[in-house]
């Protein structure tokens, strides 16, 4: 019977996982690739960004995937495998605030019903911020630790010598690739079966060290289109204790009805980017920031800011991101547009 190898991406907030997703799916137009996404909230943030050409993506919704019962991260990729029997590879991309370690451990188990083998964890560090996270997050951490390939993010921006010393330093035998126009992106599928050895050191690190998991979600839908540079502004603006912000939104204007605009935001640093539409999607915002803020209000408050003077505030809804941890399943159309839109970062 064929095995279907599984590849984990891991990596803190904004690190750059679902980009590397897009990257690889893109790069590899011929495979037959599956993916598992976390989801917080009641729109699909992640399958905006993510976006694979044939195959259906299953979600995770709300809340960690290392809080969620390990049943639930299994019946996705089982779900996959039912849809699509010919399935070459699966990626499941883990929320960048789960402790890697009970994820990695469900996956080794196993438990499948059909033929899947953990190949892989890849570890996807942001060197623009891995000297503040090296010391404080035990979860990047670990991520390092249970990785097989550990791959530096945003190397355009800060020069990643520093940051691969110390990780070579902390895992010497781990490979430390540099995210970079000549990448082999063909690394990801090289490694059949992942070093079960590693997880028995990260078991006794994670029983020792639980983290609690405190960021709040705070979700924000309106059907009404939004002013760009008011959201660029908004994002701009944001307190230190805002640590995550994602998602999509339409902006007003006569010249914008075709242009989806995706956000990211992590730690400060702000990217906009455009998309267009998929043809029966509906031109809507949804936004979500993860924050120890404490005063939310104040935060929707912002962004229903950005709507223009004219807009019909009672057209929004906003909410924090319900319990429901149920895998759904979705199918995204191929996309309409280039298939990896060049980043852009207002100025």
């Amino acid at each position: 019977m064929r095995t279907t190898p599984l590849t984990l991406v891991i990596g803190c907030l904004g690190s750059g996982k679902s980009t590397l997703l897009n990257h690889i799916i893109h790069s590899f137009p011929d495979r037959r690739v599956g993916v598992v996404v976390n989801e917080f909230g009641e729109t699909a943030l992640e399958s905006s960004i993510i976006e694979p050409l044939n195959d259906a993506v299953r979600e995770l919704r709300s809340g960690c995937m290392c809080c969620l019962a390990r049943d639930d991260i299994v019946a996705a990729v089982d779900s996959l495998c039912a849809a699509d029997p010919e399935l070459e590879h699966i990626f499941v991309e883990a929320s960048g605030d789960s402790d890697p370690v009970p994820i990695i451990q469900t996956l080794a188990a196993g438990g499948f019903r059909e033929a899947v083998m953990l190949g892989a964890v890849v570890c996807v560090v942001d060197v623009t911020c891995y000297e503040a996270l090296s010391t404080s997050n035990p979860l990047l951490r670990r991520g390092i630790a249970g990785a097989d390939v550990i791959l530096l993010s945003k190397v355009d921006v800060v020069l990643p010598d520093a940051a691969r010393e110390d990780i070579q330093r902390y895992a010497p035998r781990t490979p430390v690739l540099t995210w970079d126009p000549d990448l082999n992106l063909a690394v990801v599928f090289e490694h059949s079966s992942y070093d079960i050895s590693r997880l028995e050191s990260l078991l006794e690190a994670y029983e020792a060290e639980q983290v609690a998991h405190s960021l709040t979600p705070t979700f924000y839908r309106s059907q009404t289109p939004l002013d760009r540079d008011q959201v660029d502004a908004f994002f701009e603006s944001l307190a230190p204790e805002v640590i995550r912000g994602k998602g999509f939104f339409a902006a007003a204007g006569p010249e914008e009805p075709y242009v989806k605009y995706i956000v990211q935001y992590t730690s400060g640093r702000y990217e906009r980017y455009p998309r267009p539409w998929k043809l029966d999607e509906p031109h809507e915002s949804a936004l979500l920031l993860l924050h120890n803020h404490g005063n939310e209000q104040e935060l929707l408050t912002g962004i229903t800011g950005c709507h223009p003077s004219d807009a019909d505030a009672d057209s929004d809804a906003a909410s924090h991101a319900p319990g429901d941890a149920d895998a759904q399943i979705r199918t995204p159309l191929k996309p309409g547009g280039s298939d990896t839109p060049a980043s852009y970062t207002p100025s």
